[in-house]
């Protein structure tokens, strides 16, 4: 996804690649298997020091809580919205629409 702001184009999965990667850094992360998905993907709840990594990812402005599956993440969605942060401080098509060809 690559998001419009004043005309500039801003790599934001880079940007979400890096704070994920600053996120975890060199820390421990904890897993905990949440059931399978249609395609029998394992769906998990990862944590890094107590931190769950989607709440933090998506309060951060750089993960989108994806309703189609699930609202928990609503709350930090709607927070990382109210403060601009990440992708909340531009223009952005969500990557499900990106993929059906609305750019």
């Amino acid at each position: 996804m690559y998001v419009q702001n004043t005309g500039e184009v801003i790599r934001c999965g880079q940007k979400s690649a890096f704070f994920l990667a600053d996120l975890l850094a060199e820390h421990a992360v904890t897993c905990t298997e949440a059931g399978k998905d249609r395609y029998g993907r394992t769906l998990a709840h990862c944590e890094v020091e107590g931190q769950d990594v989607g709440a933090a990812m998506v309060r951060a402005g750089w993960a989108l809580a994806f309703v189609r599956y699930s609202r928990e993440y609503l709350p930090q969605e709607e927070e990382a919205r109210t403060a601009g942060a990440g992708v909340w401080a531009t223009e952005f098509v969500a990557p499900w629409s990106w993929r059906r060809g609305a750019r």
